[in-house]
């Protein structure tokens, strides 16, 4: 007779994963939360299109802890939602505040990133729609970035939201496209704008010949689906 293996469970890392999702529950209501934005720079010029806003957690205990730490025990544990909320609030009301200042113009977008589980918050796009009209950001500032393996998850459904935000206005990306799984009879029919290239197809991308011919492959891509 066979037996499925029960999974090999570290207690210390079970231990560290309790106790990164008890102080989750209070960082939002401690302040402890950061976010920091990463310009988005165009290559022809050098001039900054836009900033992505990326989280970052000022523990009390443990201070600057890694995303890669947190994120997945947020996400596991549903509190990636109220935290997705915080976020979409304070990304609004930053790109905002920059659109309305003398000394700049404003920034083309600020993008970000949706997890599986905010995706399937009811509450994502109301939340977003009320950022935007409580803090005066016209829709076309804001860019939200999904990955392959969540549209795929529900394709109806995702469908459905991200044309929904299409058709608010709001810009779409692709992210860390080329890593998850994706077809192209339904790639095509997402509302996206925008595909972001991994990091795994441009790291050595002057020095290896492979690299250099998936990204054209992908721009190739990009450029015959673009929408008129």
């Amino acid at each position: 007779a066979s037996y499925d293996a029960e999974p090999i469970v570290d207690p210390q890392e079970a231990l560290q994963r309790l106790l990164i999702e008890q102080d989750l529950r209070e960082a939002l209501e401690r302040q402890e939360f950061d976010l920091h934005y990463q310009p988005i720079v165009g290559l022809r010029d050098g001039g900054v299109r836009g900033y992505e806003a990326l989280l970052r957690w000022r523990h009390p205990a443990h201070g600057a802890m890694s995303p890669a730490v947190f994120v997945p025990v947020a996400e596991a544990s549903g509190q990636i939602v109220p935290i997705g909320h915080w976020i979409i609030d304070t990304a609004v009301s930053a790109a905002a505040r920059l659109c309305r200042s003398a000394a700049v113009s404003g920034p083309e977008t600020v993008s970000l990133n949706l997890s599986i589980r905010q995706f399937d918050d009811p509450l994502l796009f109301p939340t977003i729609e009320s950022a935007l009209e409580r803090h005066g950001l016209a829709p076309r500032h804001l860019k939200l970035e999904i990955t392959e393996s969540l549209v795929m998850s529900d394709f109806d459904a995702s469908h459905a939201l991200l044309q929904r935000c299409k058709d608010h206005g709001i810009g779409l990306a692709v992210d860390d496209f080329g890593t998850g799984y994706s077809s192209l009879s339904y790639l095509h029919r997402l509302p996206v704008d925008t595909l972001k290239i991994d990091r795994v197809f441009i790291s050595e991308l002057e020095n290896d010949i492979g690299q250099l011919k998936v990204v054209r492959s992908i721009i190739a891509l990009a450029g015959a689906l673009r929408r008129d």
